[in-house]
């Protein structure tokens, strides 16, 4: 979770998330949002089972709640 705010507005915030790093199960991540004021930005990540198959992959889910001044 982060608090992300800018000088000016909108603003691309963009943040590459890197999971199980040095294993044989990393996964990196780009996750690119436009912001249209001060935010918090929350990034998760879960592992899924994938369809069909016996291994899971991390998916990793961003989300933004912003204040618009109008």
């Amino acid at each position: 979770m982060e608090y992300v705010t800018n000088p000016t507005y909108p603003y691309v915030l963009n943040r590459t998330i890197t999971v199980h790093s040095s294993t044989d199960r990393q996964t990196t991540r780009s996750v690119n949002v436009t912001i249209y004021g001060p935010s918090i930005v929350a990034i998760i990540e879960v592992n899924r089972s994938l369809l069909g198959q016996s291994h899971s992959e991390p998916v990793v889910l961003s989300s933004v709640a912003s204040v618009r001044f109008r």
